[in-house]
């Protein structure tokens, strides 16, 4: 009798085994390594993108997100200090200093994915006191011996960077540049180690007469009805956002088909009008033509043609203009 209800215990476990459910495989993750002013939209785009995912391959995906200052963030990698999969930084030139410092970019990560692996894209801008007090209006303005102007640090920030170019190629003409850019060091009585940090001397410490700063950060506080105005210079820069794959990692991890179809989903039309929500401008015509009445008409220039790789080096190296004219000044 125990013999039997043993044999029959023993078959009737087999049988369960065999209609149980399969092991649910591992999820996939994928470290994402970003910069602050990306933060919200990358939460609606990690959700957007996990349940089409899903519902494309059935597997299941973890993103880790890391978001801070550009140059730390770049820093970071370069160190071995943070490995990820994908990385979606403030400039092009931090990716260009991962990619030589440490291969895990390819030297080519420009031609990975349309318009130079740059989906999409913001401007400079200027944010002012309410009623715009000091009636700035344009980069020339920036001069004048009764600004203080608040910006992120140039060799710091790829924030600062943008603002810097677009200082040196559009507050002067070229007899001029060197006078108007030791008015514009003057004027900047601290560099902030990133825009984040430059926001909040601006916004909550009430520093300075005028932010200089992303058209996403300042469309974004006065949709909020901020007690700030918008100010569109009449020309300004391009600021270039750049997504690439780290390769060196992702073939380790074997997430880089992953990691390709996280970065090509970025051009998809549902992605890109959630970039114009959140007041980055999309690269699709198509995205871009139904978000234009969104956003203020800018004259917008490259930065590499006011501001080229030879200039950078003078400017933001050690020792260059750049340190030279705040030594004067007593800045930084």
């Amino acid at each position: 009798m125990k013999r039997s209800l043993i044999v029959a215990s023993v078959l009737a476990l087999a049988a369960s085994s065999v209609h149980a459910d399969p092991p649910q495989a591992a999820p996939q993750k994928l470290l994402h390594v970003s910069f602050g002013f990306t933060k919200a939209f990358y939460a609606d785009y990690n959700a957007w993108f996990i349940e089409k995912w899903r519902k494309q391959t059935g597997q299941t995906v973890q993103i880790e997100q890391s978001h801070g200052p550009s140059g730390t963030q770049t820093e970071a990698v370069i160190a071995g200090k943070l490995q990820p999969d994908v990385v979606t930084l403030a400039s092009p030139e931090d990716l260009d200093q991962i990619a030589a410092r440490t291969g895990a970019l390819d030297k080519d990560w420009r031609s990975a994915f349309p318009q130079k692996s740059s989906p999409y894209y913001s401007a400079v801008v200027f944010l002012v006191r309410p009623g715009n007090p000091k009636g700035i209006k344009d980069w020339p303005d920036l001069a004048s011996a009764d600004r203080e102007l608040v910006t992120s640090d140039p060799k710091a920030c790829g924030g600062g960077r943008w603002n810097y170019a677009a200082a040196f190629g559009l507050g002067a003409a070229e007899n001029a540049k060197e006078d108007y850019l030791a008015a514009f060091v003057k004027n900047t009585p601290t560099f902030y180690p990133n825009q984040g940090a430059a926001g909040e001397a601006f916004l909550k410490q009430n520093k300075g007469d005028v932010l200089i700063t992303y058209e996403s950060f300042a469309l974004d506080l006065t949709a909020k009805a901020a007690a700030v105005e918008l100010v569109v210079p009449a020309r300004t820069v391009e600021i270039e956002l750049p997504v690439a794959i780290a390769r060196k990692y992702t073939e380790a991890n074997k997430t880089t088909k992953l990691a390709r179809a996280y970065l090509q989903a970025l051009y998809d039309p549902e992605v890109q009008a959630l970039f114009a929500k959140h007041h980055f401008r999309p690269r699709l015509p198509a995205a871009w033509a139904k978000a234009a009445g969104a956003f203020p008409k800018l004259e917008l220039v490259k930065a590499e043609r006011i501001f080229g790789a030879r200039a950078a080096h003078a400017h933001l190296a050690e020792g260059g203009v750049l340190d030279s004219l705040a030594q004067k000044s007593g800045a930084r």
